[in-house]
């Protein structure tokens, strides 16, 4: 984390002619919840509490962004030293039609739990749906097909807490659970 806000800051120290949005979507797991993030630079003579650059926080993907202005960033910073990051900031945006993912209602017990996770999915959905397990740092750590009242094996994983994402079809359900 102190490298992406080294980044961040090293890259505000310099100014340019777009709009930049930056969006922070894992903190350490001990960050209060809704805790206010600020961002500093030479924008704002390094003041990592300015009011003016408070990240808002987001609560249904639980990150948080602040977007600066044209003037307050480096876009040929950018272009010399990351290349690649460059071409993918600037990219020409495109946008979609597409329906959002609809809630999908599932359930993991126990939890918290020890060795395993007995998965409980809504009649709705028929056959297999895919499971993926992170960690609070957002790796997946585990990912496999299940079916309604099949139990996962999460002896394996370290103790902690994890989110668990189970999609089938367009539907789409996130849990948390806790590893003993």
């Amino acid at each position: 984390m102190r490298k992406l806000f080294s980044f961040l800051l090293a890259l505000l120290a310099f100014t340019a002619q777009a709009q930049v949005t930056f969006k922070i979507t894992a903190v350490p797991a001990n960050t209060p919840a809704n805790a206010t993030i600020y961002l500093a630079g030479s924008f704002n003579n390094w003041n990592p509490g300015s009011a003016a650059h408070a990240l808002t926080y987001d609560a249904t993907d639980r990150s948080y962004q602040i977007t600066l202005p044209a003037g307050q960033h480096a876009e040929w910073f950018w272009r010399r030293e990351f290349p690649a990051g460059y071409s993918w900031l600037y990219a020409p945006a495109t946008t979609s039609a597409a329906r959002s993912a609809q809630r999908l209602a599932v359930s993991f017990y126990p939890n918290p739990t020890a060795r395993e996770l007995r998965v409980t999915l809504p009649a709705t959905v028929a056959g297999e749906a895919q499971l993926e397990i992170s960690d609070v740092a957002g790796r997946a750590v585990l990912r496999t097909r299940v079916r309604n009242g099949q139990t996962v094996d999460v002896s394996r994983l370290p103790a902690g807490l994890y989110l668990s994402r189970l999609s089938a079809g367009g539907a789409v359900g996130v849990s948390k659970f806790s590893k003993e």
